[in-house]
């Protein structure tokens, strides 16, 4: 926020939010392959009056639970709606937000204007 990032109605805490969310799923899909095998990217542009965030992982074969479950984490009650408050958040500050898997790769790529360009 003290360099221009600012979500529309949201507070600093919604901001780390996102980014904790979409990187905390990140972890948890990297906790299923082997040591060396596990990799993260994180890549923040900032042009044409919005932000460009760029989140990659190494993910196998499978990243995603069992359809009906949110999670693998053990205490399922707890977790598994991250990805449902990421959308809610960039859809309310009128951006976008595209989720890919392919190649043993999973990337995140989210834009949301900065303040007063909505």
């Amino acid at each position: 926020p003290e360099n221009g990032i600012s979500l529309s109605e949201s507070s600093t805490s919604e901001m780390v939010g996102l980014f904790t969310n979409l990187h905390d799923n990140a972890i948890e899909a990297c906790l299923h392959l082997p040591e060396n095998d596990r990799w993260i990217r994180i890549q923040v542009t900032m042009e044409r009056k919005r932000v460009l965030f760029v989140l990659e992982n190494s993910c196998g074969e499978i990243s995603q639970p069992v359809q009906e479950e949110r999670t693998w984490k053990k205490n399922k009650n707890e977790h598994g709606i991250g990805k449902d408050i990421v959308h809610e958040i960039v859809q309310r500050n009128q951006g976008w937000i595209t989720f890919e898997q392919k190649d043993g790769m999973h990337r995140v790529e989210l834009m949301l204007p900065t303040d007063g360009t909505k």
